[in-house]
C-alpha cells in the first residue's frame, strides 16, 4: 500500500537472471512438506504491476526516486509506456492462465500519463476477468475517464498532507467518487510531518462514508534512519489498527522461513517487463519469455521479515493473529475487516488499555533495538588516534559507490545518498545534517545510524553513530556540475560543513 514498496528485482533490466526452468526450480526447492493451494485459488491470480516511477508529489516518507516524465532526449524512463505500448501490455495479460485476474497498478502515480491509462482501462474493461485496484494520490481529473467502465476498478487514494492541503483532498475523493470510481481505501501515511492534522482529517473523511486506512511509516525517504516512533503515533496506529497488522508494520518479526501462500498467488511485474514470483529474487523478462509458473504450494519465506503488505502477512500459514480463510486479500476487504475490529474491538477500549498497548509496543521495539545495538561490532580503540584534519570542526565523506565520487542525475531527480559526518570536538551522532546547493536548502537528516567502520578507523567510539543516509529531491538545475554541500549542526548549534559533492547534471 504506500506506498512503492515492492519485493526485490521489481524494475530490472529485463534480462533473465536465471532460466526460467531453473528459476522455477529454485522456487520449487524451498517448498517443504506443505500444505496445497486450496482448489478454489488455483484458477485466480493477482500481479502486482509497479508500472511506473513518474510523480507529481514530493512527499519526504516516500521510497520512489522521482523521475518526472519523458526527457528531451527521449531515453525510456522507469515507465512502463516507454517501454511497450498498451496493446502490447494488454496482450502480455492475456497470457495470465487464470478465470479470475486481479492487477494492481502502483508506482509513483499510474494516473500522470492518463491517455495512455485511460486505453489500459478501457481494455481491462473489456476483458470480464480482469479486476483492477489502483494506488493513487488521487490528484487528476477524473472527468478525463468518463466513458471508462469503472465497475471493476478500485482506487486506494493516498493523503498526503505535505504535498495538498484537507480541504483540497476532501474536495478531489467526493469529485472521484461522485464520477463512478470505487474508492476502496483513503490511505494516511502516519509519519511524523502528518501526525498533527490526523484527528481533523480522519474525522472529516470518515464522516463522508471513506474507510481511512492508518498505515505506520514504512522507514525511508528523509525517515529512512528512523527507528523510534512517538507515543502519540503508537497511540494513533493502536486506536485503528488491527493486532495483526500493527505486530507485522510496527513490530516486523522475523520470518525464519515460515510457510506461506502468498508466492502461490501473486506476482511481482516492473515497468520494464521483468517479472517474478513475489517475494523471490531473480526476474525475467514476460515479454520474451511468459510469466514463471507459480507453485502450487505454501512455500517457505525467503525473506528476513515481511515486508508490510497487508495481503502478504494475511496469507502465511498457520499465523496466530489471524483465523480468516485464505483468500486474495484485496484494499476492499482490507476495509470491510479493519472496520470491523474497530467496531468490534478498539471503540470498546478504555483510554488506559490504548496506553497498555502502546507501552507493550515500546517496550518491544525497545528490546528489538537493543538486540540490534549488541550485534555491532565493537569498536577497538588504540591508545594513540588516527590525527585529525587540522581546522575542519566537521569530519566526513559521502559515500561513493563503485568509486563513482559524483552523482549523476537529471534536473528535478530524487537522488539517493549515504555517508558519515561527525563533530571533531562532540563526536556523533550529530544535532543536524543540512544538504544546500547554492543558498538553498534542498534536505536534513536528523536520524543517524552506527557506521562501526569508521569508530574502528578513526579509533574514537564516540564516532560510531555518524552514518547517515537520505533521499532528496534536487530543485530545477541548468546542466553541469553543482556543488551539494553538506553541512553538520553540532550540539550548541554550530556549523560547518565538508567539501563540496559534485552533481552532474545531464538534462
Amino acid at each position: 500500500m504506500t506506498r512503492g514498496i515492492h519485493a526485490a528485482g521489481i524494475g530490472s533490466s529485463g534480462k533473465m537472471s536465471l532460466f526460467p526452468e531453473l528459476y522455477l526450480t529454485s522456487v520449487l526447492q524451498s517448498i517443504q512438506a506443505a500444505p496445497d493451494l486450496p482448489e478454489h485459488l488455483r484458477d485466480e491470480v493477482r500481479v502486482n504491476w509497479y508500472m511506473t516511477q513518474w510523480c507529481n508529489y514530493s512527499c519526504p516518507y516516500c521510497p520512489v526516486l522521482v523521475f518526472h516524465k519523458r526527457t528531451k532526449s527521449g531515453k525510456p524512463q522507469p515507465h512502463a509506456f516507454d517501454y511497450y505500448p498498451v496493446e502490447k501490455w494488454l496482450e502480455l495479460f492475456d497470457t495470465v492462465q487464470a478465470s479470475k485476474l486481479h492487477i494492481h497498478l502502483t508506482g509513483g502515480e499510474p494516473f500522470l500519463d492518463r491517455e495512455n491509462l485511460r486505453a489500459l482501462l478501457r481494455g481491462f474493461a473489456a476483458k470480464p476477468r480482469i479486476h483492477t485496484y489502483i494506488s493513487t494520490n488521487g490528484a487528476w481529473d477524473p472527468a478525463y475517464f468518463a466513458d471508462v467502465d469503472k465497475s471493476r476498478i478500485f482506487l486506494d487514494i493516498g493523503f498526503h498532507p505535505t504535498q495538498t492541503s484537507l480541504n483540497e483532498l476532501v474536495r478531489q475523493v467526493v469529485r472521484i467518487r461522485e464520477a463512478g470510481f470505487n474508492i476502496a481505501i483513503v490511505n494516511y501515511v502516519l509519519s511524523p510531518e502528518n501526525t498533527d492534522i490526523f484527528d481533523e482529517a480522519f474525522a472529516r473523511l470518515s464522516g463522508l462514508g471513506f474507510y481511512v486506512h492508518v498505515s505506520p511509516m514504512f522507514p525511508t525517504g528523509e525517515h529512512i534512519s528512523r527507528e523510534v516512533r512517538t507515543d502519540r503515533e503508537m497511540e494513533i496506529v493502536v486506536r485503528h489498527n488491527t493486532r495483526l497488522d500493527l505486530h507485522y508494520k510496527v513490530i516486523w518479526p522475523e520470518m525464519n522461513k515460515r510457510l506461506c501462500f502468498y508466492p502461490a498467488l501473486n506476482y511481482s511485474l516492473g515497468w520494464d517487463g521483468g517479472v517474478q514470483v513475489s517475494c523471490f529474487d531473480g526476474s525475467q523478462n514476460a515479454f520474451e519469455h511468459g510469466f514463471p509458473a507459480l507453485p502450487r504450494q505454501a512455500v517457505a519465506c525467503p525473506q528476513h521479515s515481511c515486508i508490510g503488505c497487508c495481503e502478504m502477512y494475511r496469507a502465511i500459514v498457520d499465523e496466530p493473529l489471524y483465523s480468516n480463510p485464505l483468500k486474495i486479500f484485496t484494499h476492499r476487504d482490507l476495509a470491510q475487516e479493519v472496520s470491523a475490529y474497530r467496531r468490534d474491538v478498539r471503540s470498546k477500549m478504555t483510554d488506559e488499555e490504548v496506553r497498555r498497548e502502546v507501552r507493550d509496543l515500546q517496550a518491544a521495539l525497545a528490546t528489538i533495538r537493543k538486540k540490534r545495538s549488541e550485534e555491532i561490532p565493537h569498536v577497538t580503540v588504540n591508545s594513540i588516534k588516527p590525527a585529525l584534519p587540522e581546522g575542519q570542526n566537521v569530519i566526513g565523506y559521502v559515500d561513493a559507490p563503485d568509486s563513482k565520487f559524483y552523482v549523476e542525475a537529471r534536473s528535478r531527480d530524487r537522488i539517493m545518498l549515504t555517508g558519515w559526518l561527525a563533530s571533531a570536538h562532540y563526536g556523533a551522532p550529530l544535532k543536524e545534517i543540512r544538504f544546500r546547493i547554492g543558498d538553498r536548502q534542498i534536505g536534513s537528516v536528523k536520524e543517524f545510524y552506527p557506521r562501526p567502520d569508521v569508530a574502528a578507523h578513526f579509533g574514537r567510539e564516540n564516532w560510531l553513530m555518524s552514518g547517515w543516509r537520505t533521499m532528496i529531491y534536487l530543485p530545477a538545475l541548468p546542466p553541469g556540475e553543482h556543488g551539494l554541500i553538506v553541512e553538520g549542526v553540532d550540539p550548541l548549534g554550530s556549523t560547518a560543513s565538508i567539501p563540496p559533492w559534485p552533481v552532474r547534471i545531464s538534462e
